[in-house]
């Protein structure tokens, strides 16, 4: 009689062998598990294997980079199994390409994902003292056993076929010279290919024929943590080479160490890993050590054939793995296949065939047959700098464009593995796509025939000779305030997630931490200034020194008052020299060298610019002018460069400490005055503090007596406390200035203007800290992603779009403002204001800041509220100059 179907269906008693303690194998026993119980089947599983995950180095390890995608941590959570942190190195936070001296980061956060997981497969390298077990194959042997799996930790040498297909198996395992017996109903291959079993499977006659392999190399080396962060910060480096034996290489964080794969075009040997060491990009970042641990793993490059037969199933490497990606996740597939298989279907050959391998072709080999044709593609485009400039130039492309998102997509997932080959393939159909790509390579190259020096990429031959920064770069930054600290904590942030080693140097010669020093800013902070240091430079907002919170401002007219709350979130006021501090700290913390003196000459050259100091000099590659408004440094500039200073407003400050119960009763508003009877005075303010009121007025020729005018104004004593005649003996006066338009030649070859010393911000109301934050921030961005250049430092001046283009419309209001002082016109303009919500929020927004000029106009250009404010005026004007005495009495 043939075989019944009953001779090849799991039932009570039967027994499960799986060969292998692998991810491929435990998740098996997990989902035998998961089956048994759901078709209430009492069946035994025990797994074999000689391998003790729990040694360190290879004799504990299965030779994998230990990168757990996104993907397969969601499918692991779906099955509850959860990875403890104890078992995991590191987080990463995403990957940089490394290109044709180009460099592409590729965020987590940009792809909605907190972070990628990377584990040592083992219990570490060689010689490694880790306080807790770590290997992450240990974590799945143990939770298959928790589940009820038996663990032979004995090799399996011999396997059996039965001439009685409907018998067991036998399997022969443990001591060679004592060999012992095992019949199982089903026996699971899931020995990877990295193993003797290979060739006994194939001498079994059912056909099985491995898959095709390609030999790699795989190194630990011991930096230390600091060292890891300094050179690769939380980001996997991928590198492609041009290189005649190295496809592509990556160097993935763990800890103290770094894990270096290296996948050749052919089958790797040990000078594989010396000509990577000696690549432009490497060398300086990894010390010429011998890897605490190395070895030389076989990845999977094409599918086995006839991995299966009656009672037997071949998953993980040994059946079907996706190409060069994601091993442990196709070992999570191909388990979960054929477990449901073998309890739903059967385990004879026909159950596999139409089940088990009809899924696995349709989610791997076929997904696989465009893997290949991407990473063709991507072969031929790293070849070709034009082709290679055109992706990545697109790719960094800011704004909300589909194209270089759909080209960071594809990166990201080529990368991660996230989604099938099939759908990256479509994306890189995308016709919009193509045509963008299309038009970009042409324009690239049409710059080149223009140019022939300029390389590709590079806007002009300054450009060609002054690219982004690379390894053992120097860069000075003149002046430690918010733009220079801003702009070194930007550049050390960007430097590590690009993986190279540059110099930053902050020379600084006031003495923050000590806060004897006097900043004549008022030092408000406003929105969305936390938002900013928290999302781009990676800094908490430092709560602990605000003083007060702002919660709105009443703005005085001659005559006349208005008190402005808006929607929008509060400002703060500090301390100008604590905030300073912070920033300063925070760039010392992450490494920038302080030089605590004033710079005093500097000589450009072409191979850089001598950078003269009070206590040292150096020669840098480009320097960032963050100097404000000081004189000295400006006239240096001005003498050497076309830099001209900005247009700038004088101001004069004080501050009285009236006592806790005046504070109290003063509020947390911020008071503002527009006087027309101090004509030299452009406004006045009185601000709140912890224990004190800082007193400023501004324009264009201040001095210490329009301050005294100003305090002794009617409508300003009333603001102050009653016993203001006890302070003013007390007062100390301090000068200083901000500007008022950008200044002229900020940027050249070898150096770029932030802050104050640029003048890139919002006139009248300007928020000049968080320009000086924002502009630092730009400027460390085109300096490592563009150049060094005039023409590179001309993306700078794009950047910071979001400050200049308010500048028309800053003009204007402050012209009307200063005209309507002057004449004595705000008084009916407030008075509208008072009962127009359109108004009032116009001039809240005017005054914080908050909104741009031009957004705040668009609100406002209303006929009707025009008319009312024309007509307000005019009544204000006429009975103010007839002194009728009368109060308004219209609208």
């Amino acid at each position: 009689m043939g075989l019944m179907i009953r001779d090849f269906v799991l039932k009570d008693g039967s027994k499960i062998a799986i060969i292998g303690g692998g991810p491929a194998g435990s998740l098996f026993a997990h989902f035998a598990q998961k089956w048994s119980t759901q078709k209430d089947i009492d069946v035994s599983v025990t797994i074999f294997d000689g391998k003790d995950f729990l040694q360190k180095g290879p004799k504990g390890c299965n030779l994998c980079a230990g990168v757990i995608a996104e993907s397969l941590d969601q499918k692991l959570k779906e099955e509850g199994i959860f990875l403890p942190e104890k078992r995991i190195i590191s987080r990463v936070e995403g990957y940089c390409l490394h290109v044709d001296s180009e460099s592409l980061l590729l965020s987590c956060a940009e792809n909605e994902i907190n972070s990628i997981a990377t584990v040592f497969r083992g219990n570490g390298p060689r010689y490694s003292t880790f306080p807790e077990i770590i290997s992450f194959d240990d974590f799945l042997l143990s939770w298959a056993q928790d589940r009820g799996a038996e663990v032979v930790s004995q090799p399996v040498w011999e396997i059996k076929l039965p001439k009685d297909k409907s018998k067991p198996i036998s399997l022969y395992y443990g001591n060679k010279e004592n060999l012992r017996k095992f019949d199982a109903d089903l026996v699971v291959g899931a020995f990877g290919v990295n193993t003797y079993l290979m060739k006994e499977i194939q001498n079994l006659g059912f056909g099985y024929k491995p898959p095709q392999t390609i030999t790699t190399y795989q190194a630990e080396i011991k930096l230390g943590k600091e060292e890891v962060l300094k050179h690769f910060g939380n980001t996997i480096h991928v590198y492609m080479p041009k290189s005649k034996d190295i496809r592509y290489a990556t160097i993935t964080p763990k800890g103290d160490y770094v894990s270096i794969t290296l996948i050749g075009k052919k089958n790797a040997t040990k000078d594989i890993f010396q000509e990577f060491l000696n690549l432009e990009e490497i060398q300086n970042r990894i010390p010429l050590l011998k890897p605490h641990c190395f070895c030389y793993p076989k990845i999977v490059i094409s599918p086995s054939k006839n991995s299966f037969t009656h009672r037997l199933v071949m998953i993980g490497d040994a059946s079907f793995s996706r190409h060069y990606k994601n091993g442990i996740e196709s070992a999570f597939i191909t388990a979960q296949l054929a477990a449901e298989t073998a309890f739903c279907s059967g385990i004879d050959a026909s159950s596999f065939s139409s089940s088990y391998y009809k899924h696995a072709k349709k989610l791997i080999i076929h997904d696989n047959y465009y893997g290949r044709f991407l990473f063709l593609i991507n072969d031929i485009i790293s070849s070709i700098p034009l082709l290679t400039q055109s992706h990545l130039s697109l790719a960094k492309k800011k704004g909300n464009k589909d194209s270089p998102k759909k080209i960071r997509s594809i990166l990201w997932n080529m990368f991660t593995g996230n989604i099938p080959y099939r759908d990256i393939f479509k994306i890189l159909l995308d016709f919009n796509l193509q045509i963008s790509l299309l038009l970009n390579t042409f324009k690239l190259l049409f710059i080149k025939l223009k140019n022939p020096i300029t390389y590709f990429g590079k806007r002009s031959s300054a450009s060609t000779t002054l690219p982004p920064l690379k390894n053992n770069k120097v860069i000075v930054i003149i002046g430690g305030g918010p733009a220079g600290s801003s702009c070194a904590i930007k550049l050390k942030k960007l430097a590590l997630q690009k993986g190279i080693n540059i110099r930053i140097i902050v020379y600084e010669g006031k003495r923050f931490e000590k806060k004897s020093y006097y900043n004549q800013c008022l030092g408000v902070l406003s929105p969305p200034l936390d938002k900013i240091m928290e999302g781009e430079l990676g800094i908490p907002f430092p709560w602990e020194i605000i003083q007060k919170k702002i919660n709105g401002y009443v703005v005085h007219s001659d005559n006349n008052v208005i008190k402005l709350s808006g929607e929008h979130d509060p400002s703060y006021a500090c301390r100008r020299v604590e905030f300073d501090n912070y920033l300063f700290q925070k760039a010392k913390e992450m490494g920038v060298e302080i030089t605590p003196a004033r710079v005093i000459d500097l000589d450009f050259s072409s191979d850089g610019v001598m950078v003269y100091s009070e206590s040292n000099n150096i020669k840098a590659d480009v320097v960032v002018g963050a100097f404000g408004l000081d004189d000295g440094m400006a006239k240096i500039f001005e003498r050497i460069t076309p830099y001209r200073q900005p247009k700038f407003l004088s101001s004069i400050v004080t501050k009285m400490h009236p006592g806790e119960k005046a504070m109290t009763e003063f509020g947390d508003y911020l008071y503002a005055f527009l006087p027309s009877s101090l004509p030299h005075v452009e406004f006045g303010a009185i601000t709140p503090k912890g224990n004190h009121l800082s007193l400023n007025i501004a324009g264009k020729k201040v001095d210490a007596d329009m301050l005294d005018k100003f305090i002794n104004l009617p409508s300003v004593r009333k603001a102050l406390p009653d016993n203001l005649d006890n302070f003013l003996p007390q007062l100390y006066y301090f000068k200083g200035k901000f500007p008022t338009l950008p200044g002229k030649g900020v940027i050249g070859d070898r150096y770029v203007m932030v802050g104050d010393s640029a003048g890139l911000n919002r006139p009248f109301k300007g928020k000049g800290i968080n320009s000086a934050v924002i502009t630092g921030i730009r400027a460390a961005e085109v300096i490592l992603n563009h150049g060094i250049s005039k023409e590179a430092f001309k993306e700078y001046l794009k950047s910071c779009a979001e400050l200049t283009d308010d500048i028309p419309y800053g003009k204007i209001v402050r012209y009307l403002t200063n005209k309507s002082s002057k004449y004595g016109l705000l008084d009916g303009v407030l008075e509208t204001a008072k009962k127009e919500k359109a108004m009032r929020r116009a001039f809240f927004n005017i005054i914080s800041g908050q909104e741009t000029y031009k957004k705040t106009w668009q609100q406002t250009r209303n006929f009707k509220l025009l008319s009312k404010i024309v007509i307000k005026v005019i009544i204000s004007r006429f009975f103010k100059k007839k002194n009728f005495g009368l109060n308004y009495i219209f609208f």
